[in-house]
């Protein structure tokens, strides 16, 4: 090979590294697409070249291979299960870092568990969880206040910012609905922690919200003070949906002489029909997983 063609080959290894550095996981026909358009008139970048250096980087370990259902860690969203998108290896090395310590997340040691946890938070800017490693945090909300807390922030952090859900939304409602009345509130982490649960179980549609919301209208001791984990765009939604139950709450709180709770759950449906439409930058709420008890059951004796 002449001097020309291995210089010509050094500079499209040195790009495709420069790339994959600058962008996240991108489909093989993309990148090579792209460099090309970029250096339309450099040696070194016809699509012979980029196949070619593309091949001698994943021989040398450079590059990793990405597929479904690892794709969605990067908020790429692709029908196609055969489709392969690469980034560099680094990803890779530290994924299979993560999913070796992960293992202690299932034991009793909560020195143990907590390690993890740093070790998440140290890699949080360098590395992204995949759905199937966000399962695994899902599980840690039925541990104690703290771990869970911890738990809470990851996931918040994930579905809420990042729009990364967990692999099984399934399990992830179910432990969501059922950690709203492990906690008591009235401690301020715990009250945080209620807030965020409320706020994922809104984005993924799920009608548990409005029976929770119904539950504290009826009995809670300051009513007042958990409005707030009503008044986001994430519940709008779900709350708008169920607008005729919750006219028959407001009218028999009224008639009830309980014109304050009343007045709450007036602002939070006000609320709701003004935010309903609000973009969540991610799947449409009624994709999310509903099916909650009968709302009629805690509605009894309210007729309009």
């Amino acid at each position: 090979m002449n001097v020309d063609i291995q210089m010509s080959d050094v500079n499209s290894d040195s790009e495709i590294l420069q790339y994959l550095f600058t962008h996240p996981p991108t489909r093989t026909s993309r990148l090579v697409r792209e460099i090309m358009e970029n250096h339309k008139f450099g040696r070194g970048f016809s699509e012979p070249s980029l196949y070619r250096a593309l091949k001698y980087l994943d021989k040398a370990g450079m590059i990793a291979k990405i597929q479904n259902p690892d794709l969605i860690a990067y908020g790429i969203k692709e029908s196609n299960d055969r489709a392969v998108y690469l980034t560099l290896n680094t990803f890779a090395n530290r994924k299979e870092h993560l999913d070796t310590i992960f293992n202690l997340l299932s034991g009793d040691d909560t020195s143990d568990i907590r390690m993890v946890l740093d070790e998440i938070r140290l890699y949080r800017d360098r590395y992204i969880l995949t759905p199937k490693q966000l399962d695994h945090i899902v599980n840690l909300l039925t541990r104690d206040a703290d771990i869970a807390k911890t738990a809470t922030e990851i996931l918040y952090d994930y579905f809420i910012i990042r729009q990364i859900p967990p692999y099984n939304k399934e399990g992830f409602r179910d432990v969501l609905r059922s950690s709203l009345t492990r906690f008591d509130i009235s401690v301020p982490q715990n009250s945080q922690m209620r807030n965020h649960h409320i706020r994922m179980l809104g984005k993924l549609g799920d009608e548990w919200v409005v029976s929770q919301l119904i539950e504290d209208a009826l009995n809670a001791d300051d009513f007042e003070s958990l409005k707030k984990d009503y008044l986001t765009k994430f519940t709008a939604f779900v709350i708008e949906s169920h607008r005729t139950e919750l006219f028959n709450l407001e009218r028999e709180l009224r008639k009830g002489d309980r014109v304050k709770e009343a007045k709450i759950l007036a602002e939070i449906r006000k609320y709701a029909t003004e935010h309903e439409s609000d973009p969540l930058d991610a799947t449409n709420p009624m994709e999310g997983i509903t099916g909650a008890p009968e709302l009629k059951g805690l509605l009894k004796g309210m007729r309009p």
